[in-house]
């Protein structure tokens, strides 16, 4: 029997980690390689796909927002890590968030509706990358250094 290899052989592991944010922190992310559903991950959680190839392209859907696509090229039996996040950050979230119960008490105790104009930069801001820039809205990159190590650091 002949040693006969084939361009789809080859396999190597992509390891998904969704970062553990307050931002839709319980719907569902799909993770998506080659136009394919791999998988879904919750708030933080890590999953690890085979793909078949040296190269694949992986993509995250989460609502109606999505990563860009990324070209993944990998030598046999390599292993890579990407992290998927939200670009706004828990702080901007929370910040946003105090703003509108701020300017919302200021507006019931005064009667002023110009308290309500303290709410308005974080809303467009939110609404603007949400509903306007989808595909910036989550970002996924990858993780350099060991998979133990890198975690450490992001986390």
């Amino acid at each position: 029997m002949s040693n006969i290899s084939f361009p789809n052989d080859h396999s190597f592991d992509v390891t998904v980690t969704r970062k553990s944010q307050l931002m839709e922190k319980s719907i569902p992310m799909q993770i998506m390689i080659n136009g394919y559903n791999a998988g879904v991950l919750r708030n933080g959680q890590t999953e690890t796909y085979q793909v078949i190839g040296s190269q694949a392209q992986i993509q995250a859907f989460l609502s109606m927002s999505k990563t860009r696509p990324l070209l993944i090229q990998a030598a046999d039996g390599d292993g890579r890590s990407y992290l998927v996040e939200s670009n706004m950050n828990n702080i901007v979230y929370i910040t946003g968030f105090v703003l509108v119960i701020i300017s919302t008490i200021l507006l019931f105790a005064t009667y002023n509706l110009w308290y309500m104009l303290i709410a308005v930069p974080p809303a467009l801001y939110h609404l603007y990358i949400r509903f306007i820039r989808r595909d910036t809205y989550l970002v996924i990159r990858e993780i350099k250094g060991s998979t133990a190590n890198a975690m450490k650091e992001v986390f």
